[in-house]
């Protein structure tokens, strides 16, 4: 089997903090407990659940890093974290690409019914599972998507004490083929929704480290950030600039850390831009 998983070493990992999420974090982190939990089987039954998980949003809004923190906060004795790239699966043997995907289920169902809590975590799944019926689609990434629905309900079928918790994480969630959504119990759209107060929390042991005023004006840069629709991966590149310019001696101010809010194009942009092209496929 080619090496397109990794068994991630949660315990070594150090949580990020995050912010404008709490809310859909605290409620991935209650279901996967409700999972492994006595209760399940019954809410599973009243409420049709599966031990499925999908985020979706543009690239930087921390997506990944929500899962390795909500990982983390599982971890304990008898639990496995799986990081896999899917794109790393494909084959130029059409059959090869769907052969490993089946074999990485096979390992699954052997630790799950070793009594191991297993936390998968399928990354940025767009270019593999997208819709069968995009008209220049390959027969063997359409055979994976038929490969991957089998394999999650043949797991989800199975009644272990631990059942496994899948999640994938997806920029182009319109791309994403509709029976493979329809296996994911919950769906949350992770994009930048951060409070005032949440932005001021979170620049101002940057701004204390930068040695900068306590009046710093931090709600026109939320409103810039916002205006010019910036992401939280956009705002930690402009902070990274600025510290560096300090320790090369140069002055900063807010008007240099304003200037650069204007400045900078949000990667969502050209991300949408993406997307939009990629729709009319």
């Amino acid at each position: 089997m080619r090496n397109f998983f990794t068994e991630y070493e949660i315990d070594s990992y150090k949580p990020v903090k995050l912010f404008g999420v709490s809310d859909e974090s605290q409620k991935i982190f209650k279901f996967c407990n409700l999972i492994w939990s006595d209760d399940w089987v019954i809410k599973r039954g009243i409420y049709n659940f599966n031990p499925t998980i999908l985020l979706h949003g543009s690239p930087g809004t921390g997506k990944t890093t929500l899962l390795k923190n909500i990982a983390k906060r599982l971890s304990g004795e008898g639990f496995k974290y799986f990081y896999i790239s899917l794109e790393l699966l494909l084959d130029k043997d059409l059959g090869m690409s769907s052969k490993n995907l089946n074999e990485f289920f096979k390992h699954l169902d052997s630790l799950a019914l070793a009594e191991i809590k297993i936390f998968v975590h399928f990354d940025d799944v767009d270019s593999v599972l997208c819709s069968r019926y995009i008209s220049n689609e390959s027969s063997g990434v359409k055979r994976l998507v038929n490969t991957f629905i089998k394999e999650i309900d043949e797991i989800e079928s199975m009644n272990y004490k631990y059942p496994p918790i899948i999640t994938v994480t997806t920029n182009m969630y319109s791309m994403i083929d509709t029976a493979v959504k329809r296996r994911f119990s919950l769906k949350f759209s992770i994009e930048n929704n951060i409070t005032i107060s949440e932005f001021e929390m979170w620049l101002k042991p940057i701004i204390s480290d930068l040695g900068m005023a306590d009046d710093f004006d931090y709600f026109s840069l939320y409103e810039k950030m916002n205006q010019k629709k910036l992401t939280n991966y956009d705002v930690y590149l402009i902070m990274q600039s600025v510290f560096l310019d300090k320790i090369a001696g140069n002055e900063i101010s807010f008007e240099t850390i304003a200037l650069r809010f204007e400045l900078t194009e949000s990667s969502n942009i050209g991300f949408e831009n993406s997307k939009a092209s990629l729709s009319c496929l």
